[in-house]
This record gives C-alpha cells, sequence and structure tokens, in this order.
C-alpha cells in the first residue's frame, strides 16, 4: 500500500484546481 493512486492523485488536482476557480469567483 505504498504506491500512489492515480485516480486519488487526478482528485487532489481537481480539487485543488477547482478550490482555486471558487476562490477566484467568491471574489469576484
Amino acid at each position: 500500500s505504498g504506491k500512489h493512486s492515480p485516480s486519488i492523485e487526478t482528485l487532489r488536482k481537481y480539487a485543488h484546481a477547482l478550490g482555486k476557480r471558487l476562490e477566484v469567483h467568491l471574489v469576484s
């Protein structure tokens, strides 16, 4: 269980990008 799951990695990336977009949307 030491391998990184691609799905988790993608999810984290997606969540990060979504968070940024949400922040910008809230600030606007």
